[in-house]
């Protein structure tokens, strides 16, 4: 394989998880508040933002490695961006928890149910990104569920780095 064809074809998977995580955000958006048609309450709000918010973090992320194949430079430039991102990703999470009790306690239904939902896969979205590679990217699924499978993600790593 000529290096530059590689090099090409990382190019493009790299710019495919930038926009395709940008499209997440707006899929999401329009199920929960035009199919669905959920009101905007705390919780489900809360839980929008704690899943949008990883996942324009990861596009943001993937858009940046993109650039630095064309660009030398620092491995991660903005990282203190990022950290700062983290933090923000786990506040957005716990509010999004604290609304969904609170949204339990005076009225279930589709002002809360959704939310909920949605804050439990942005914590999982903080994981994959902050954390631990939970998505197989190549790997078999049963290469996922084993215990200890799960390798540390390239944000951490870049993170780490610096």
């Amino acid at each position: 394989m000529n290096p530059r064809s590689g090099r090409t074809a990382l190019r493009r998977k790299l710019m495919e998880l930038a926009l395709g995580e940008l499209a997440s955000v707006v899929v999401f958006f329009v199920v929960l508040f035009a199919a669905l048609d959920a009101p905007a309450t705390p919780a489900n709000a809360l839980g929008y933002a704690a899943t949008a918010f990883p996942l324009i973090v990861g596009a943001s992320y993937w858009a940046l490695k993109w650039r630095r194949l064309a660009v030398p430079g620092p491995a991660l430039p903005g990282a203190a961006i990022f950290r700062v991102a983290r933090v923000l990703g786990v506040l957005l999470i716990a509010g999004g928890l604290v609304a969904s009790a609170w949204q339990l306690a005076v009225e279930p239904g589709l002002g809360v149910y959704p939310g909920l939902v949605l804050t439990v896969f942005g914590a999982v979205e903080h994981v994959n990104y902050f954390h631990r590679q939970i998505s197989p990217a190549g790997r078999p699924w049963t290469t996922v569920l084993k215990p200890g499978s799960w390798p540390r993600s390239h944000l951490a790593r870049d993170l780490r780095r610096r």
